[in-house]
């Protein structure tokens, strides 16, 4: 395997992120909306790069000591080979926060593994490309 680096996550890399979170998501952010998203007061993101390939990013949000983990995406060929972990513990704050579909057991085992637990509910976040919705899980660590 090879060696995976982590960058910060710029505005610059707004398409080669777009492209990562449309093979780890149902519904991804086009370019220029990944663009403005990384431009806005408290973002901040590591791109993960395996060789040349992009193969997992995390983006968040800092206020404080607390975190908000927005997004977190590794592509499929690069799971499971504790990517997804380098990305969390490198964006963790004194207390972090994000939200995960309840019926995304894989993740959902991913982020206990972690030491998250469950402290809120959000009926109908997330909406699937078929147009209907599923719940989330606001998880804290």
């Amino acid at each position: 395997m090879l060696l995976t680096r982590l960058l910060p996550l710029t505005p610059a890399h707004a398409a080669v992120a777009a492209t990562v979170q449309a093979r780890c998501f149902e519904t991804a952010w086009d370019t220029p909306a990944m663009a403005t998203v990384l431009t806005m007061p408290g973002i901040f993101g590591w791109l993960a790069l395996t060789g040349d390939d992009a193969t997992g990013m995390i983006i968040g949000w800092r206020v404080l000591d607390e975190t908000e983990i927005l997004m977190i995406g590794v592509v499929p060929e690069a799971r499971r080979l504790g990517l997804g972990q380098r990305l969390v513990m490198r964006t963790k704050g004194t207390t972090t926060f994000l939200e995960v579909a309840v019926d995304n057991s894989a993740a959902l085992a991913f982020y206990r593994n972690l030491g998250f637990e469950r402290v809120g509910h959000r009926p109908g976040y997330y909406q699937r490309s078929d147009g209907t919705t599923i719940d989330a899980l606001i998880l804290r660590a």
